[in-house]
């Protein structure tokens, strides 16, 4: 789970009897990792723990004897009541199948406790949540042994956990931030790699940037509560390699920074437009050869050493083409790493050409990201999440698609083609801006 500063984190605590004997869980225990503070003033859900200090790691201890026979909902109950054994665990019908029905197989109960996350924006640290049965009777009340665990000896997780405990893992996310990047090739795809010099005017100001390869535009910008406002970069090539074209106009691009709908954090979304000397649109990827290339470059700097479960790993990209606007040369698409590795074996390609193509495992994925591209689109879906997730997303080892493609479309026709990222199967726009020339001038 990815959480801010002063954000608020609900952890349902969820207690299944799994043996052989109807039970209560007289008491339970949770220890709250420094960065998280116990809600005190909040009566909903913490009304029924009591705080008892900090443990030997620093962490906030708070417990709950709610549960327990005649406490609780069974408070000052007799034989005959509604909630007269509300809170007793059924033991687990052997004969049974699990089940989610009611009544549940294996019963259980759920306790909920509210905290605060104080730890830093910049803390690099994974908060760990750990709860545990710490005390449990018979149905009579009497205390019993647990034969598969020993209860209230938790401390830390450098041994195995027992049945009796969980854990829950939270990292909070940095400040947003993001690059800007542009990369100038030549009609092949190839990265030019002698000295240009360009003049990027950002907000206004003007800074005259000579490079070679790939052009920086803009690094580790915040996008947080103190930005929120649309930055604009301008850029204009001035002086071009020998021997190869310069650039003959501008590109603008507007960065739009804004809290997401939900509240949960910040996102950015990139528009450009590129315009000739003439004062004609031209996408930011076409020139006037109709041989193009279009490129998506991922962004996985926020992910670095994250911890996740195994469920969330969904790792997916998608190309949201403009129908009838190019074709795409399917045969010569290129997916590299970091290192220039040829990673394109580590997806299954999709190429849906409208809506009725999509598979049952497509829509799927594109439910859960809530993207509904409209008629033709690619997507690439990483075959082995678990190993992306251990070789590039946690590394920030990120991949660049190239698409090679040639225009359908009259010269001076605007060309839009989204693309997206999706991680943990949520999906993100891309954030690298990219050209290329065909070796004549534009």
């Amino acid at each position: 789970m990815i959480v801010e500063p002063g954000d608020y984190v609900l952890y349902t605590i969820r207690v299944y009897n799994e043996g052989e004997l109807n039970g209560y869980a007289s008491k339970i225990k949770d220890a709250l990792p420094k960065g998280l503070e116990f809600v005190t003033e909040n009566e909903e859900y913490n009304g029924i723990w009591k705080l008892e200090g900090l443990d030997s790691e620093g962490r906030q201890v708070v417990s709950t004897t709610w549960f327990a026979k005649g406490q609780g909902a069974e408070l000052n109950s007799t034989v005959g009541d509604a909630n007269y054994k509300a809170n007793l665990l059924y033991a687990l019908k052997k004969d049974k199948a699990i089940s989610t029905t009611n009544p549940e197989n294996p019963d259980y109960l759920d306790a909920q406790v509210l905290c605060k996350v104080t730890e830093s924006a910049d803390s690099s640290r994974v908060l760990i949540n750990y709860a545990q049965i710490s005390d449990d009777s018979d149905e009579n009340g009497n205390p019993i042994d647990d034969i598969d665990s020993t209860p209230d000896n938790f401390t830390t997780p450098t041994r195995d956990f027992e049945d009796d405990e969980d854990f829950e893992r939270i990292k909070v996310r940095t400040s947003g931030k993001y690059d800007l990047v542009l990369v100038k090739e030549d009609k092949d795809g190839q990265q030019l790699n002698s000295t240009a010099t360009f003049e990027v005017t950002t907000n206004g100001q003007k800074e005259e940037k000579t490079i070679t390869g790939k052009l920086t535009i803009a690094k580790d910008i915040p996008v947080d509560g103190d930005h929120l406002t649309d930055d604009v970069y301008v850029i204009k090539e001035t002086k071009a390699p020998d021997k190869y074209c310069q650039f003959d106009g501008t590109i603008t691009v507007t960065v739009s920074k804004k809290l997401k709908d939900d509240g949960s954090g910040y996102e950015k979304s990139f528009k450009y437009t590129v315009v000739d000397s003439k004062g004609n649109d031209i996408d930011g990827k076409t020139t006037d050869d109709d041989k193009v290339n279009f490129h998506l470059t991922t962004d996985y700097s926020p992910y670095k050493d994250m911890a996740a479960s195994k469920q969330a790993l969904k790792f997916a990209l998608l190309d949201d083409v403009q129908d009838g606007a190019f074709t795409v040369d399917e045969d010569a698409i290129t997916i590299r790493d970091s290192n220039n590795k040829d990673v394109k074996n580590l997806f299954d390609m999709y190429h849906v050409l409208s809506d009725e193509g999509r598979t049952d495992a497509i829509n799927k994925i594109l439910e859960k990201s809530g993207l509904n591209p409209q008629g033709e689109f690619y997507l690439w879906v990483a075959k082995s999440p678990v190993d992306y997730y251990q070789d590039y997303v946690l590394k920030n080892n990120n991949v660049t698609v190239t698409l090679p493609a040639t225009l359908k479309v009259p010269a001076g026709t605007k060309v839009e083609n989204d693309f997206y990222q999706i991680d943990f199967g949520n999906a993100y726009k891309s954030n690298l801006v990219s050209f290329n020339c065909s070796g004549q001038k534009m």
